[in-house]
């Protein structure tokens, strides 16, 4: 299974070195959905964005916060 990572971007980047194996990229930007709406929610007056890159380090997906 590739393995992904959820890099939390609000003015100040988090890098995930560990990430997450998952199926495939519809999955990872799913888990990235649902990250990004939960810290926006915890979060208040924060916009975050979650990157999802693959492990070759390629952009698939980036979550934004109004998703």
């Amino acid at each position: 299974m590739p393995r992904y990572h959820f890099h939390i971007i609000n003015g100040v980047k988090i890098f995930d070195s560990k990430g997450m194996a998952l199926p495939d990229d519809l999955a990872a930007r799913l888990h990235a959905r649902i990250a990004a709406r939960n810290f926006n929610r915890s979060l208040t007056g924060q916009k975050i964005r979650v990157r999802v890159t693959n492990e070759k380090g390629q952009v698939v997906y980036e979550a934004q916060p109004d998703e």
